[in-house]
């Protein structure tokens, strides 16, 4: 089986090595990591070189239309069985893609295979680990909730039939989930797959810290609405439709936060991290 990983690039020569590496620790040999540059004026490029001898590796830099246009680029190139989406800060952590398959070896019907997510600092010290549960549409439907997208894998065939919204900038990810969530379906594994790194030079990081949302941000939640949600109360007037939205998060926030903590809860007497081994 193929695996293809596609890194979106900008300006990340401090931490695009390790994401590279993370791949190569793998120790899997059926692999391709295609990287794709919005022309990054850092080192980037200087680093990306060094890996050089390792023909997995396939790099292109031009001008792209932001994250989502490079990740699509990608995706069309990528020749692989299966599409791992990595942010070029980011990393994969050790044994990932062994999860994976053991994963897949249990659900082969799976379309999305998500694991726990890591949060690290610009140092890579750990901060603290986002524990996921079993994907369920509603939630994301309501806003509470969708899987990750670094360090997630997805089936080629299904990613390239539905690409990602490229007028989407921060929520891309959570746009598609939107738009192909009820016809997939999804594994967790019981693992921290990814870690995710928050830094001051990240478009998601000032809002990870300070809770603080940029106005594209909200533009986009405000697009989701409009394009995804709203239109499925089909007998509900358009003037009560913000206030059934409303309510219905707020109802089911007891039972996704319980669903979460009783997760984690379990979950959490086996499970060690990554970082926190070390």
């Amino acid at each position: 089986m193929k695996i293809s990983v596609v890194t979106a690039s900008y300006n990340q020569g401090d931490y695009i090595s390790e994401a590279i590496n993370s791949i190569i620790e793998q120790e899997y040999d059926n692999i391709e990591h295609i990287i794709i540059d919005n022309v990054s004026t850092d080192s980037t490029k200087e680093v990306i070189n060094s890996f050089k001898n390792y023909s997995h590796i396939k790099f292109i830099s031009e001008p792209d239309s932001g994250q989502s246009n490079a990740l699509n680029k990608g995706i069309r190139m990528a020749t692989g069985d299966w599409i791992l989406w990595l942010n070029s800060d980011d990393k994969l952590n050790p044994g990932a893609f062994n999860f994976f398959l053991k994963a897949l070896k249990d659900s082969p019907d799976a379309d999305v295979v998500y694991g726990h997510t890591e949060f690290i600092d610009e140092s890579g010290n750990y901060i603290r680990t986002v524990y996921h549960i079993p994907y369920y549409y509603t939630y994301s439907l309501f806003g509470l909730y969708a899987p990750p997208s670094t360090g997630t894998f997805f089936k080629a065939s299904v990613l390239k039939e539905n690409l990602l919204n490229e007028n989407y900038h921060y929520r891309m990810d959570i746009e598609w989930f939107l738009r192909c969530g009820k016809n997939i379906n999804t594994q967790l594994v019981n693992r921290s797959l990814s870690s995710f790194r928050v830094t001051r030079t990240n478009k998601t990081g000032d809002q990870i810290r300070t809770g603080n949302v940029h106005p594209q941000h909200q533009k986009e939640r405000d697009l989701d609405r409009s394009d995804h949600i709203y239109p499925q109360f089909k007998y509900v007037p358009k003037k009560i439709k913000p206030l059934i939205y409303r309510a219905m998060a707020i109802i089911l926030k007891m039972p996704y936060y319980f669903s979460k903590f009783r997760y984690s809860r379990n979950i959490s007497k086996n499970f060690v991290s990554n970082n926190q081994k070390k």
